[in-house]
């Protein structure tokens, strides 16, 4: 196995070497430079750490052939996150991503982001994404030029601060989700609920524990952080994408779950009546979808549960140092906030309004 390996291992840190010297070539803007000095930092890492394992007589040895074997995985896993990512984002930015990491940038400052601001570049093919090891924002080829998504940026900048804070961001939500499960299954055993539907309530409370809470969490942020235009542009997303909002995956909590959330916490952190009218407009969607509830959809995703939730967040948000939305406070967010009032009160006259706010942030943003 170490001779299969080796020529591996020298093939990747070739790659490497190549990819930290066309980075280092690159001549970035201001915005882009902390990335690419990050991502160069990694690579020399990895390369490093190739050396050291080509170098460590113990890689001929059969029984440390797993090993080694998984961490050369890890590596050329490496490898093509950068060529996927970063490298292809840095080395053809347009002045669209450089106005839309100038963008996150802003909005960063508003909010009080602890950390370096990520790239955000236009070139994702599944609307926003984010990718917190490479620092880098996907969003699609477009949407540097328009407003109504925008709010969608803090739900993955959320994916940054909990990647590098789990411990003051996401554990004590994910023990509020386990404290809630163990009682409803407790409670559920000494009732006599039927085996299958005791194990119904111990997968949702796995689901929740897993990726599920990391949703959520960034669904709170994004309405602690732009306020009521996060559930506004949720709204939209679940009117273009979903096909059935009940519905869940390993990965994603079922979206009417997610929008009861992202309300929960506008209630909390925003003028309540501005909940109340996305909320009218959410049940007009649902029935227009003829979209119906159901019957164990309130044990998967208890209210009680998702609004204490809400709460616990704003806690471990702003001990974190993270700054709530105030109109007012936060320039950014105000007008991704007015956009969507603008656009609910006159949708056709709507672009015109939308791309002289985007002229003036160019031009505030100096860049134009």
């Amino acid at each position: 196995m170490g001779h299969f390996l080796k020529p591996l291992l020298h093939e990747l840190a070739e790659r490497l070497s190549f990819l930290d010297e066309e980075i280092s070539k690159l001549v970035l803007p201001p915005e882009a430079e902390p990335c690419g000095r990050k991502i160069c930092e990694r690579i020399q890492h990895g390369r490093e750490r190739i050396t050291e394992i080509l170098n460590d007589p113990d890689i001929a040895r059969p029984e440390f052939a797993t090993n080694f074997y998984l961490v050369y995985k890890r590596l050329a896993e490496f490898v093509q996150q950068v060529e996927e990512g970063p490298f292809f984002a840095l080395s053809r930015l347009r002045d669209e991503d450089r106005f839309l990491s100038r963008v996150v940038r802003r909005a960063c400052q508003e909010f009080c982001f602890p950390h370096e601001p990520p790239v955000c570049s236009g070139m994702s093919s599944l609307y926003y994404c984010a990718s917190p090891r490479m620092d880098l924002i996907l969003v699609p080829q477009t949407e540097a030029s328009y407003l109504l998504g925008w709010a969608d940026l803090y739900h993955e900048l959320a994916h940054f601060l909990l990647a590098r804070n789990e411990a003051g961001l996401l554990r004590p939500l994910r023990k509020r989700v386990r404290d809630y499960f163990r009682r409803a299954i407790d409670d559920a055993k000494r009732s006599g609920w039927p085996k299958r539907a005791v194990g119904e309530l111990e997968q949702w409370r796995d689901l929740w524990l897993g990726d599920w809470i990391v949703e959520f969490a960034c669904d709170y942020f994004a309405a602690f952080a732009a306020g009521p235009s996060f559930g506004w542009s949720n709204l939209r997303l679940c009117a273009r994408t979903s096909s059935d909002v009940f519905a869940a995956e390993s990965s994603h909590p079922a979206d009417a779950a997610r929008t009861q959330a992202t309300l929960a916490m506008v209630k909390q952190v925003s003028v309540p009546l501005e909940a109340e009218l996305i909320q009218d407009k959410w049940q007009e969607l649902l029935s227009t979808m003829d979209a119906e509830e159901p019957q164990t959809f309130r044990m998967a995703y208890p209210e009680n549960l998702i609004r204490d939730l809400a709460s616990d967040a704003i806690f471990c948000f702003e001990a974190s140092g993270l700054r709530r939305y105030k109109e007012g406070s936060a320039p950014l967010a105000d007008l991704l906030n007015e956009a969507w009032k603008k656009f609910r009160q006159d949708p056709r006259g709507f672009r015109v309004w939308e791309r002289e706010q985007l002229r003036r942030l160019r031009a505030d943003l100096e860049l134009v």
